[in-house]
């Protein structure tokens, strides 16, 4: 026996009759148990059924199709085949923006990571060669390693 959940993952398929036998006993056994299931049953149908009939299918001339194709390969100068998969620059592209925002972000948080280390900081603290020996004379001297 199967719960509500999973008969309504089986009704769509069922109202396109893609259910194997084992499936369709299944949810026939549910549906004539629960109300609810048999109700969403029939919505789908309806559903369909409202698809199929406002659906209406134009097949253009042959000539029309053959001249948008040659159309389209004269402009680009090779041979359409829409079957051609899009170049990775293209698949790229979209990606493009979003990744130098982000390295624009993170230009700037650096930027003003520095400038806040800067500030906080003496300008002789910057590493002149000078504070660099004021450093090495203020230095404790160190203490010799004690022996073994």
């Amino acid at each position: 026996m199967i719960d509500c959940n999973q008969a309504s993952e089986l009704i769509s398929a069922y109202v396109d009759d893609e259910l194997d036998d084992d499936e369709e006993a299944l949810l026939a056994e549910h549906l004539y148990l629960c109300p609810d299931c048999r109700e969403m049953l029939d919505y789908e149908r309806d559903a369909k059924e409202i698809v199929r009939r406002r659906h209406v299918q134009v097949r253009s001339p042959a000539n029309v199709r053959s001249a948008i194709v040659d159309g389209i390969a004269r402009a680009s100068d090779r041979p359409f085949d829409c079957r051609a998969r899009p170049p990775v620059v293209a698949l790229l592209k979209p990606l493009l923006m979003p990744l130098v925002m982000i390295l624009a972000l993170l230009m700037g948080v650096l930027l003003a990571a520095m400038a806040v280390r800067d500030r906080l900081r003496p300008a002789e603290a910057v590493g002149t060669p000078q504070h660099r020996e004021a450093r090495t004379e203020s230095a404790p001297p160190e203490a010799a390693p004690e022996p073994y």
